[in-house]
């Protein structure tokens, strides 16, 4: 996994913070995890000065390695050439599976299609996607098949 500079974890704090689930009645007075509603403690994390929402210590791990392993799967995907070729790649395939080991962790939806809305088959070749949406960026994924669609026109 990749050593993350202050600036970047700062920028991936922020991500998290955007996807937190809508929070709970006990997560808005910051007395519940808003990803996994436990209760809070000294040790959970707070999301903004201003926000009472906080979050456990597993959650923040689980959200931040899925942030990680996918930037590091995109990052990889954009610069290699067997990648934009659409080849047998063994580099994304490790850090595709690296990065699906972190969905439960992250309570996240299996990885699915951002056009066609499948999940990502073990078999067939996904990549890493970023939407840009109106007032953030969106992470996610594309198939072989949408994908091949998407370039064909």
């Amino acid at each position: 996994m990749t050593v993350l500079p202050p600036e970047e974890l700062d920028r991936l704090h922020q991500l998290i913070a955007w996807e937190s689930p809508p929070p709970t009645a006990l997560a808005l007075q910051g007395r519940a995890c808003t990803w996994c509603d436990t209760a809070t403690d000294e040790s959970d994390i707070a999301m903004s000065p201003l926000d009472p929402c906080r979050v456990c210590p597993a959650c923040y791990a689980g959200q931040l390695a899925w942030l990680t392993t996918w930037y590091d799967w995109h990052a990889h995907v954009h610069e290699c050439v067997r990648c934009q070729q659409g080849r047998t790649c063994y580099v994304s395939s490790g850090r595709r599976a690296l990065h699906e080991l972190t969905v439960e962790a992250a309570h996240r939806a299996a990885p699915a299609c951002f056009s066609c809305h499948r999940p990502l088959g073990d078999a067939e070749l996904g990549l890493p996607v970023l939407w840009m949406g109106d007032s953030r960026d969106y992470p996610g994924y594309v198939d072989a098949r949408c994908l091949t669609k998407e370039v064909a026109v």
